[in-house]
């Protein structure tokens, strides 16, 4: 979402309606851009930003936000809405709840009037009131522009107006260009452009809906959204239905949406038994809607059944058109670095309990630039990367600041947020690639306590945690101190969520007449759980033995 303020050198005279032509636009002007980013998963991107502005009469040049990566993503976003900026009012001025609404209504060539009578919802920081406006001329003979004055009451601060049209007359449809608004008593001044129907017949769009919805700009303030909803009501028999029609209404905690009709499906009958809603395609989850009543909407005996939130759905936003099938893949990974150059990092992409290692490409010209690549590999879905480090000097620091893989076969660039991540000696990480508009997945950290029951010989500790989604890999443990009879050790082990923990593979690394009893306990942080196995004998080092672990 984007704020552009407009600031030009001030001229002394009166506030001008917004139907007075402007003073001239002075030679330069100073442009202020607030720009939020999504809220989604993988909203975000890595690649570099620009902002490029587009008037009447030129346009500006590229101003770049400053990032390090490369890439460029281009969106093109057409203006929504003005504030006036010479209209803002006096701290003391406190809105009443009286507003003035010019409707610009019609197309250029004189379609969009018509015959509906409106209704004006208006939605605040503390209430919402109705105000019914009888039709005119202005709204049948256009392009025409309608002047409105309302008094909302004391409903705090205006959020949100709804324009309903009541599909009154021959002519019922409706089409809004665009709203200016001004506060009565604060003399604060909008435009927003709306350039849709109200459909009241369902002739004019797929999508019938007889209502438009506005959210106020105000400076400084962020809007409310526009969402587009979408879902399904699903049913059953409608012979009892005396006109075959089924009309719905979304309700919030904030505030409700209009009345919009119910598109029946001859392949599916729909009767309001069980529904759900949805965002938008890109929304990774929808609403279900299973408890239900049934109630009296008027003294006509009109009836309506209220569908209550009963949970939230998971789903998928994959775009079936731009699918790629591919029996093997090859991908390169690009990794900016900082610190020691003599540090070169293992690294292996993992799905499920498979992995492959990725080799790595020297390249003398950039240092801080590390680039892997792995050719050939089958994987069913890339589920994360395992990155470790060996030996580091103290008064060494290794970062890894940015990761980007690219499967080059089907063109996917995967990214992975937050890695700004310190390698101390011998430390093992693991990064979940982010999907667009896919939950990801989280690191969990594993402490493993290690009590030696019996020894023999100088060794290393290797360790496996194995969970139904994945394992953490071989994780050496380094400790100056001997496994010792009766000695107690304890590592932490950081990976990509594993599921519910299954077994634990071990084995050890040092002289040949080494072995080791151990009994092993596998601990989560964040919840606390604690998994167990039976006494671990491994006689000899190289030998992997594995256990299953049961929950304490």
């Amino acid at each position: 979402m984007l704020f552009f303020t407009e600031e030009a050198p001030q001229v002394k005279s009166e506030t001008p309606r917004l139907d007075t032509p402007l003073p001239k636009r002075p030679e330069r002007m100073t442009y202020t851009i607030s720009v939020t980013t999504g809220n989604r998963w993988s909203a975000e991107t890595e690649a570099d930003l620009y902002i490029q502005m587009f008037g009447d009469e030129m346009t500006s040049r590229r101003f770049y936000l400053q990032q390090e990566v490369d890439g460029k993503i281009e969106r093109t976003l057409p203006v929504s809405a003005f504030y006036y900026l010479n209209s803002v009012p006096d701290e003391s001025m406190t809105s009443q709840g009286r507003w003035e609404f010019i409707l610009h209504n019609g197309m250029e060539d004189g379609t969009g009037g018509t015959t509906s009578n409106l209704n004006i919802i208006g939605y605040g920081t503390t209430g919402s009131s109705m105000m019914h406006v009888n039709n005119d001329k202005t709204m049948s003979t256009v392009p025409d522009t309608t002047l409105i004055q309302v008094d909302f009451g004391a409903i705090g601060d205006l959020l949100k107006v709804r324009f309903e049209a009541d599909g009154a007359g021959e002519e019922p449809d409706y089409f809004l260009e665009w709203i200016e608004l001004r506060d009565l008593d604060t003399e604060e001044r909008i435009a927003v452009r709306i350039g849709k129907w109200m459909d009241v017949t369902g002739k004019r769009t797929k999508k019938p809906q007889a209502f438009r919805e506005i959210s106020i700009f105000r400076s400084g303030d962020q809007p409310l959204e526009t969402q587009n909803y979408e879902g399904k009501v699903q049913g059953g028999d409608m012979s009892l239905l005396e006109s075959g029609r089924l009309q719905a209404q979304l309700v919030g905690d904030f505030s409700d949406s209009g009345v919009f009709p119910l598109i029946y499906s001859e392949k599916k009958q729909i009767l309001a038994v069980s529904a759900f809603v949805r965002e938008s395609t890109h929304c990774p989850y929808r609403y279900l809607l299973k408890e239900s009543k049934i109630r009296e909407l008027d003294e006509n005996k009109n009836y309506f059944k209220v569908l209550r939130f009963t949970d939230m759905e998971g789903l998928s936003t994959k775009n079936k058109k731009h699918k790629f099938n591919a029996e093997t893949s090859d991908w390169l990974l690009e990794m900016s670095v900082m610190g020691k150059p003599e540090i070169t990092p293992e690294v292996c992409i993992c799905s499920g309990h498979d992995f492959y290692p990725m080799k790595f490409l020297p390249d003398e010209s950039a240092d801080e630039q590390y680039t892997y690549e792995i050719r050939g590999s089958s994987l069913d879905s890339l589920q994360k990367l395992r990155v470790g480090v060996g030996e580091v000097d103290d008064n060494e620091r290794f970062y890894i600041k940015k990761m980007r893989l690219v499967n080059q076969t089907t063109k996917t660039v995967l990214r992975f947020p937050n890695v700004d991540t310190e390698f101390e000696s011998n430390q093992v990480y693991e990064f979940s690639p982010v999907y667009p508009d896919v939950q990801p997945a989280l690191n969990i950290l594993y402490s493993i306590s290690l009590a030696t029951i019996a020894s023999t010989g100088l060794f290393r500790a290797v360790i496996n945690v194995i969970g139904e989604d994945g394992d953490s890999g071989m994780r050496t443990f380094y400790d100056n101190v001997p496994y010792a009879e009766g000695s107690k050790h304890n590592f932490d082990a950081d990976a990509v969520n594993l599921g519910p923990l299954q077994d634990v593979e071990v084995l050890i690394e040092g002289d040949e007449n080494s072995s080791w009893s151990v009994n092993i306990t596998v601990g989560i942080t964040d919840n606390g759980m604690q998994y167990v196995t039976d006494l671990a004998n491994i006689p000899a080092p190289g030998q992997v033995v594995r256990l299953p672990l049961h929950q304490r």
